[in-house]
């Protein structure tokens, strides 16, 4: 087995925070990191693994195997999935399906000596950027059924409790005690190479000489998500099996998949437009916000990570 010590990065997410940026264009860049993604031959297994497996029947031994035929003993290792910080559409498969905490278990459990990075984003815009995504996957339930927000009968899509950040950090402090990386997307989009050099730094290596380019940067309007919402029933996908015409396939990462057409208008929609303060992403957005300002603010006090600079609280 390689040596685990200080060799393994964990950089766990959350969605919606610039993962994917990072995983494409900063961490290849860097100089002596071994990038571990879903990319990598094999670390598809282990990321399903690891996120799949109930602690009980997790095999410590046997995830470290999958992992170790591609870890580097002598550099860094990244190894980098959202996925880590819990599936984004848990309610969707199956009603109250929400597993951070044994994903915590299961990594710690191959990496006891880790460190993690989490990237944190505040809550209002972070709802609507998850919302936009659930519909750009095929998703069929209005704003307020995804977040619960409307009919206390039924269980949420989205859990909640996800948005109260304080006891979720807390517990990635637990999990590794090596060290912790917190940041904030609103950093990422103040100063992105005040960002970046921070993760340089929690890693051991130079700063790349990087510019970010932007992605997922087009948006729809209220109406215009509105629309694509009912045409995803129409659409066979994951995240609606019971649609009447077929997804057309699309190849990610190494897997075959089929998609709504929706996404297509969703990646190639020209204008980026701020939601109204009257339209449903924007109210929804801000009520979530005001439920969880109490609990931003301990965080804040806690860890000292200047929310309140980012309008967290």
């Amino acid at each position: 087995m390689m040596s685990e010590s200080g060799s393994i990065i964990l950089h766990l997410g959350l969605h919606k925070t610039a993962t994917g940026t990072l995983q494409r264009q900063f961490f290849p860049a860097c100089d002596g990191i071994n990038l571990l993604t879903s990319r990598v031959p094999g670390m598809r297994r282990f990321i399903a693994y690891v996120t799949r497996t109930d602690p009980l029947y997790f095999d410590r031994a046997h995830a470290h195997s999958m992992v170790g035929a591609v870890a580097d003993p002598r550099k860094p290792n990244v190894i980098s999935n959202e996925s880590f910080s819990g599936p984004p559409y848990a309610g969707v498969i199956e009603g109250g399906l929400d597993h951070r905490t044994p994903v915590l278990q299961n990594l710690r459990a191959v990496f006891p000596h880790a460190r993690a990075i989490l990237v944190l984003r505040r809550q209002d815009t972070w709802a609507r950027s998850l919302y936009r995504q659930y519909l750009k996957s095929g998703g069929t339930r209005t704003m307020r059924r995804f977040f619960g927000l409307c009919d206390a009968a039924n269980p949420p899509l989205f859990s909640m409790d996800r948005f109260l950040y304080s006891p979720y950090v807390q517990a990635v402090h637990g999990a590794f005690p090596a060290g912790v990386l917190i940041l904030t997307f609103e950093e990422f989009a103040a100063d992105q190479q005040r960002f970046l050099g921070s993760i340089a730094e929690f890693i051991g290596c130079p700063l790349p000489r990087i510019t970010l380019r932007k992605e997922n940067v087009t948006s729809l309007g209220p109406l215009g998500m509105e629309v694509t919402r009912y045409l995803n029933h129409l659409f066979r996908s994951l995240l609606n099996p019971g649609g009447l015409i077929p997804g057309y396939p699309i190849t990610r990462a190494g897997q075959r998949r089929r998609v709504s057409p929706v996404q297509v208008l969703h990646d190639r929609w020209p204008w980026r437009r701020p939601p109204r303060p009257w339209s449903e992403p924007h109210q929804v957005g801000q009520e979530i916000l005001q439920r969880v300002l109490d609990d931003n603010r301990r965080l804040d006090e806690r860890f000292g990570l200047d929310l309140a600079r980012y309008g967290y609280y």
